[in-house]
């Protein structure tokens, strides 16, 4: 079983190689171009990059806080243990490493069953996908007919309200028995089903799907790649759910081709486009590198409780 599994990663991580390399070969890119956009990387905006990143922790640590119910240990506990698992996420698919790592550390580190810790992880990256899953629509809509970004963004405002509002009224048409297994009877107002509980997700879930956003704009501009900003914004949320596939390490090869093709049909030339997808993935894997550290540093300066 183990040495399939080892044989299995082997195959997925060459595929993810083989696909960036066919998309490189495909699109007439080198790796000289490539490495010619590091060597005039902005540091500025790659700064912006470190800070979005580390916001993005952040605001997934507070929803696992939120959520948990288990108090933390010592200060930066979920804040450390989030960005490791999006450190993790760098070689394993994103949702693997988030569900395995959350399950695994409040096992060990706060007794939790394992079987509560994956509900949790799913629970809180459902939430994620949502908003991007709403914003697809919208989009698409600006794709065929060509309107504004202050449209496209007063619309996926709009998609992210309406969504909400009928989610939180959502639980009210499960049988009984299973919202007893999410929320229990005694704990109403801060059950998972609480309308509480689901608006604060969103809202938080939503803040962090604009910093994504945001960091993808400020990659751009410390790479020096001519995307605009509403352009990205428009491709980032069905690039966002190819990583839904989990078929390659970090969706290795998957979210490169999504980024060419997404921009294309934005009139972002295909060369441009396998450029940002490729040299925007070294950046955050840089990016991370600093965020995981800087959160270590402040886990372990804390005192415990």
């Amino acid at each position: 079983m183990k040495k399939a599994l080892i044989w299995r990663s082997f195959g997925a991580g060459f595929l993810g190689i083989g696909l960036v390399t066919g998309l490189f070969y495909m699109t007439h890119v080198s790796i000289a171009s490539l490495a010619d956009m590091f060597a005039r990387l902005n540091w500025v905006a790659f700064a912006g990059v470190v800070l979005c990143s580390f916001l993005y922790v952040g605001l997934g640590a507070l929803k696992w806080h939120f959520i948990s119910g288990v108090p933390s240990p010592r200060p930066f506990f979920y804040t450390h243990y989030t960005a490791q698992a999006m450190l993790i996420g760098q070689f394993l698919p994103p949702p693997v490493a988030i569900a395995v790592n959350r399950a695994g550390v409040m096992k060990l580190k706060q007794n939790v069953a394992l079987g509560k810790g994956f509900l949790n992880a799913f629970y809180d990256m459902g939430f994620d996908f949502l908003i991007a899953a709403l914003l697809v629509p919208v989009s698409f809509l600006q794709l065929a007919y060509g309107f504004s970004f202050g449209v496209w963004l007063l619309a996926s405002v709009a998609m992210i309200a309406g969504g909400g509002f009928l989610f939180m009224h959502a639980p009210k048409l499960l049988p009984s028995a299973w919202r007893m297994k999410v929320q229990p009877a005694g704990n109403p107002k801060h059950g998972w089903l609480s309308s509480r509980v689901l608006s604060l997700m969103m809202f938080l879930s939503a803040l962090r799907f604009a910093f994504v956003i945001l960091r993808l704009a400020l990659g751009a501009v410390a790479l020096g790649i001519a995307v605009p900003f509403s352009t990205v914004a428009y491709a980032a949320p069905p690039s966002t759910m190819s990583s839904l596939l989990m078929l390659t390490p970090a969706n290795l090869g998957i979210a490169e081709w999504g980024w060419t093709y997404l921009l294309a049909l934005w009139h972002v030339p295909m060369t441009i486009g396998t450029l940002y997808g490729v040299s925007f993935r070294i950046l955050v894997f840089m990016a991370q590198m600093i965020v995981s550290g800087a959160c270590y540093i402040l886990y372990r300066t804390g005192r415990a409780k």
